[in-house]
């Protein structure tokens, strides 16, 4: 999906029976959760990541620790990581406005990940 028009991603995702989560408020994909290619059950959501919003705080949860940290640096906000996994809660919530210098993102991870399914993700 990646560099696609948004549009164009959404109808890609629905023909291959999965859903669009938007990140961000940009025109075009800059990155996809699960990635390209993973295997995916129908219905599965899949994260669109567009030009980030700068101002809130953007949704980590269901990210593995990885895609969280990763999703973060674009934000240049620093988190702590309680457990291992998924993001299950963080804190602050998502939508809130990002923190000033110096504040850490709160991760709460548990050993879970939506299970995988025959149906290969749109790429």
């Amino acid at each position: 999906m990646r560099t696609l028009p948004l549009a164009r991603a959404r109808d890609a995702l629905r023909s291959a029976g999965l859903r669009a989560r938007i990140d961000g408020d940009g025109s075009r994909v800059l990155a996809q959760v699960p990635a390209a290619g993973a295997r995916a059950e129908r219905g599965t959501v899949v994260r669109l990541a567009t030009r980030p919003r700068k101002d809130a705080v953007p949704d980590l949860t269901g990210l593995t620790v990885r895609e969280a940290l990763t999703t973060l640096a674009a934000y240049a906000l620093p988190a702590r990581v309680e457990g291992r996994g998924v993001v299950v809660r963080q804190v602050p919530a998502a939508g809130a406005p990002v923190p000033g210098r110096g504040a850490t993102c709160l991760l709460v991870c548990a050993d879970r990940r939506p299970s995988n399914g025959s149906v290969r993700g749109a790429d």
